[in-house]
């Protein structure tokens, strides 16, 4: 008589091949997510830093035309120039003293626009990617066919309203 093996021996044979290819699926699907959670967790750090720098500056722009410092007439372009100078330097001291990734003082952009009784100062940040950089352009990162691309360009804008009296200045 031939000797049978028993039979929770063979149940853990055929059933041992099989969770292996589950594990493989599934813990390829939780890297992928874990990869999307990394890229993002930082996007978003970077956009809060973005947005506090434009606070920074926009706070600057504001003390500059009411004249906490000394009183700067914004409706003069020379004046204005001396303004947004200002409020790029302090924007991009506050994008350093963030930690974010990269550099500030290349990969920042700030504008100051000036109408009859708003001043709006924009700030866009290039953010370094963190995979896939091909010519300083962020490629998207294809792991088993999908596709996670990395979002470059973080900007964020503050108004800053203002209302003249009689004179030229605020």
């Amino acid at each position: 008589m031939a000797h049978l093996a028993p039979r929770s021996s063979r149940y853990s044979l055929t059933h041992g091949g099989a969770a292996s290819i589950e594990f493989a699926l599934i813990a390829m699907l939780m890297v992928l997510m874990l990869l999307g959670i990394l890229v993002y967790w930082r996007v978003l750090q970077a956009q809060q830093s973005v947005a506090r720098a434009t606070g920074d500056g926009a706070r600057m722009v504001q003390n500059l035309i009411y004249g906490t410092f000394s009183a700067y007439d914004i409706t003069k372009e020379s004046e204005t120039h001396t303004i947004q100078a200002a409020a790029e330097d302090v924007v991009k001291r506050s994008l350093q003293n963030s930690g974010i990734p990269g550099n500030p003082q290349q990969a920042a952009s700030i504008t100051l626009t000036v109408s009859a009784s708003q001043a709006r100062l924009n700030v866009s940040y290039q953010l370094p990617p963190l995979f896939g950089n091909a010519g300083g352009q962020p490629q998207p990162v294809k792991p088993g066919g999908w596709a996670l691309v990395e979002p470059a360009r973080l900007q964020a804008s503050s108004l800053v309203s203002f209302q003249l009296d009689g004179r030229s200045t605020p």
